[in-house]
């Protein structure tokens, strides 16, 4: 399969979304890669990319504004520096919203009943994505190892796009663990019928 790389711009309200900072002094500003254009040359800013928020590592101030529409990425954020203030910035409609500490618990909690879950679980199917940045079959297949060491019956799962609404037609299964992109065990989790946890909680909490 051809892979074309082709980068992608949002129309908004920029002038909106500079203004809407202006009121934030000394803040740490993330952003996602449609956006780069609009921060590229703004001090304390930085890109953040799939799981990754380590551009804000260095961060010594109290405030940081993530850009964006979606939680998973502010939500890895404040679960990372839970000593900040972390707010959302709606480019669409300029509104505005803080992750709060209790947001980031509720998230643990229920990391923690999944694993609880999978504890029991006597039927596992693992997906894997073939998309490049996505595929983790080596990752899938050692899971599948390990599960099926503690006596579990474990599927694999592939497919080129991970849509939950194709979910609705396996039945049996009693947990679905994520191998693909992580925002998917997180923002659409409560669009899969079988509940869903990402690879890397198993990977560091249950083994």
């Amino acid at each position: 399969m051809k892979i074309i790389y082709e980068p992608v711009k949002f129309k908004v309200d920029s002038k909106g979304i500079l203004q809407a900072l202006k009121k934030y002094e000394a803040c740490f500003i993330a952003y996602t890669a449609q956006y780069c254009d609009l921060f590229k040359n703004i001090k304390n800013s930085g890109l953040v990319l799939g799981c990754n928020v380590n551009s804000i590592n260095n961060f010594k101030g109290d405030i940081i504004i993530f850009v964006g529409d979606g939680v998973f990425h502010p939500l890895m954020i404040k679960k990372k520096h839970l000593d900040k203030k972390v707010i959302i910035l709606n480019p669409k409609d300029l509104s505005e919203k803080e992750v709060l500490e209790s947001d980031v618990k509720k998230f643990i909690n229920r990391e923690f009943i999944s694993l609880e879950r999978l504890k029991m679980a006597k039927k596992v199917a693992i997906i894997a994505c073939t998309k490049p940045g996505q595929e983790r079959i080596k990752i899938s297949e050692l899971l599948k190892k390990k599960l099926e060491a503690q006596g579990k019956k474990v599927y694999l799962l592939l497919a080129e796009t991970i849509n939950p609404d194709e979910f609705m037609n396996y039945r049996g299964f009693d947990i679905l663990i994520n191998t693909a992109c992580s925002r998917i065990g997180l923002d659409d989790y409560s669009k899969f019928n079988i509940p869903i946890i990402n690879y890397e909680i198993v990977l560091t909490k249950y083994f």
